[in-house]
């Protein structure tokens, strides 16, 4: 039977009961990786929910005061109050994945992350010595989206970054009349609101039947309230420094919201029978390009941890149109200046988000 007297009493005094949970964490923390892994090892909570301890034994084992402390949201008598996680190598309000040189070197200029974290493929702007930082930049390993489902996975649990961006170029898809679908164009840019995945198919009787496994799609409310907003007020153009110019003078440089598809290879063939049956299924979305599944099926899996809930967005400049019979010649032509466009785009979207206020 509780004692809800005497747990009246253990409440008013809270502060002290607070000193005595932070003296058991301190001897413990030698044998704990990071301060979210902390917590959950107090209560008995793992990866994937409860171990083999429920609830209310974790509460008989540590004390019902000790564990309504520790299940309050945020608040630990060493991480502060609504303190965020950290990683393996600190922490990170927002990480930023490139893929080819030219996207790295334009979020480079853009966010001014021209320092590396000693030991590490992190870019930032300045040393920290709470090693937190507000933006975080890295290229990944390679080209595709098993690569960077790995780094966007090593990066989740170096840094905890609250919000992530595939941050890059893509190919525009036109429609029947090889013209851009919505209007979009090379030097345009793309909020990704759904992603799609061309590969995982099923080959039945001459047709292409898609198939899906578990991905989290890039987040509503930061489209809602972040992304469309940009969509409706900036211009490209009026960001755009002496030195950058379009390839073309009357690019209108728009920004487009709209769905992505993600492939293992580079569609760049009109010609190709192949990719026009592997687009067929995929009437909609504006552009296609090799990463974004791989993204969102590293954000889907992170989520294994309760006290760590990442959210994700796609920039995609569009550096060539896919039906274009020039792919090739248009992409080496635009792929700098759309990595441009989509960083400005990036860092308007930054700067907009909301004030953090140390939550999760």
């Amino acid at each position: 039977m509780v004692n809800f007297s005497a747990l009246g009493a253990q409440r008013r005094s809270a502060h002290s009961r607070a000193d005595q949970i932070r003296r058991r964490q301190e001897q413990n923390s030698k044998n704990i990786v990071s301060h979210d892994t902390q917590w959950q090892e107090r209560m008995g909570l793992y990866r994937g929910g409860l171990d083999s301890v429920s609830v209310l034994d974790a509460f008989a084992r540590i004390g019902w005061i000790d564990g309504l402390w520790a299940m309050l949201p945020g608040i630990t008598a060493d991480r502060g109050i609504r303190g965020a996680p950290h990683g393996r190598n600190g922490r990170a309000r927002v990480g930023i994945v490139t893929i080819i040189e030219e996207e790295f070197e334009a979020a480079q200029k853009v966010f001014g992350l021209e320092v590396n974290i000693p030991g590490t493929g992190y870019f930032v702007a300045a040393d920290s010595a709470a090693r937190e930082w507000d933006v975080v930049l890295i290229q990944a390993s390679d080209r595709s989206n098993v690569p960077v489902s790995a780094d966007v996975t090593d990066f989740m649990e170096d840094l905890r970054p609250q919000i992530l961006i595939l941050l890059g170029v893509a190919g525009g898809l036109c429609n029947e009349g090889n013209i851009g679908r919505d209007g979009i164009r090379p030097g345009d840019v793309l909020f990704a609101d759904q992603v799609n995945y061309v590969e995982f198919l099923k080959i039945d009787n001459g047709s292409i039947r898609v198939r899906s496994y578990a991905v989290d799609h890039p987040s509503e409310p930061l489209r809602k309230n972040v992304c469309t907003p940009i969509s409706k007020r900036f211009k490209v153009r009026d960001h755009l420094d002496g030195m950058i110019h379009p390839p073309a003078e009357d690019a209108p440089c728009r920004i487009h919201i709209g769905g992505i598809v993600s492939a293992e290879k580079v569609l760049g063939d009109v010609r190709s029978e192949m990719q026009r049956e592997l687009l067929k299924p995929f009437d909609k979305p504006l552009a296609v390009d090799m990463e974004s599944i791989g993204m969102a099926r590293a954000v889907c899996h992170g989520r294994g941890s309760f006290w760590y809930h990442p959210r994700y967005v796609i920039i995609r400049g569009i550096s060539d149109l896919v039906a274009d019979e020039e792919n090739n010649e248009q992409r080496a032509q635009w792929k700098a200046f759309a990595a441009h466009a989509a960083a400005l785009v990036a860092s308007e979207f930054v700067q907009t988000l909301p004030a953090d206020p140390g939550g999760h």
